[in-house]
């Protein structure tokens, strides 16, 4: 899904209102992505330590090319995502969108939305990528993504022929 940054909707234009809070690029980053793995090894039942060190990793060697983005309610983490902003591009890519279940319908997703979006345009990009979930898909389409293509994944089982 593509979304063109010079023709944002309103609701992604208006100032964020939502405790949102970005990751720093540098110094001590263990409990930023402890609040990370928090809500993504929530959403999707799964040990994403992975993800962690690769954000940071991230973070730190390519600081210009990520931004990373972490709501929070009453002062604990409820919802992540990322942005990327490859060079030479006119395309910034989001990514992670994950908010867990206690704190969706409060509009934090869309939130975590606006505020990537207004970060592209600052740094010059004209349009939003997003390879969108059937969850997030509603929540970007209201919001002035159109679809472009779809993907479909595969997993390839192998297994050992009886003979070998």
């Amino acid at each position: 899904m593509i979304c063109d940054l010079g023709d944002l909707p309103p609701a992604l234009q208006a100032p964020v209102q939502a405790d949102i809070r970005a990751v720093p690029h540098e110094g001590d980053l263990s409990q930023w992505i402890s609040d990370i793995l928090t809500i993504e090894e929530h959403v999707w039942e799964t040990d994403m330590k992975w993800l962690g060190e690769r954000l940071e990793h991230q973070l730190r060697t390519f600081p210009n090319f990520i931004s990373i983005f972490v709501a929070y309610v009453e002062g604990k983490p409820a919802s992540v995502a990322w942005i990327n902003y490859p060079e030479h591009s006119q395309f910034a890519s989001l990514y992670g969108g994950s908010t867990l279940k206690t704190y969706r319908g409060r509009g934090l997703y869309t939130q975590l939305v606006a505020i990537r979006a207004q970060e592209a345009i600052t740094r010059g990009y004209h349009y939003l990528t997003i390879d969108a979930s059937e969850m997030s898909r509603p929540i970007v389409e209201k919001n002035g993504f159109v679809i472009v293509s779809t993907a479909t994944s595969y997993v390839k089982f192998v297994t050992k022929p009886a003979n070998a």
